[in-house]
């Protein structure tokens, strides 16, 4: 009986964080701003947690390079930029 109670615990301890963190992933992926391709930072096709979560926490600004109109995605933790997209 005890076993079954602490598996249950232990059950429910390693359950939570992982139900939590795709949650949290799922909420990052579903942010209407942003296409897959623009989540997609390193351009490998796959939107990782830590892009995902990256870009939650940025935003979009419209900026001009070389004449062309670009988005540049950026931090709003430091302004930083994190990728510029231009139109072709």
């Amino acid at each position: 009986m005890e076993t079954k109670k602490a598996n249950m615990i232990l059950g429910v301890v390693v359950s939570v964080p992982i139900a939590v963190f795709i949650l949290i992933y799922i909420v990052n992926l579903s942010d209407s701003r942003y296409t897959w391709d623009d989540m997609d930072l390193n351009g490998d096709g796959m939107v990782t947690f830590t892009e995902a979560e990256y870009v939650g926490s940025s935003g979009v600004r419209e900026i001009v390079v070389d004449g062309k109109k670009c988005f540049e995605y950026f931090a709003y933790k430091d302004g930083l930029p994190i990728k510029t997209v231009c139109e072709e």
